[in-house]
């Protein structure tokens, strides 16, 4: 995702948590605020919570891809 973020001018700042970033992105792209909010929750349930990434994961980043490529 930060690379396809990148692609539209977004990145991330050396301090940004996932959270940070993710509110970044929806101030700056309030069209990509819904698919990256997906991602990020399904990343820090991942990481920080041990939950099966692949269902939730999956459909997010596909969501964001999708809605990224139309931008």
């Amino acid at each position: 995702m930060s690379e396809a973020l990148a692609r539209l001018g977004i990145t991330r700042a050396a301090g940004d948590g996932p959270v940070d970033f993710a509110s970044r992105v929806a101030e700056a792209r309030p069209d990509l605020a819904t698919p990256v909010t997906a991602v990020t929750s399904a990343y820090t349930a991942v990481n920080y919570a041990g939950e099966d990434p692949f269902p939730a994961l999956a459909d997010a980043v596909k969501a964001f891809r999708l809605r990224a490529i139309a931008s």
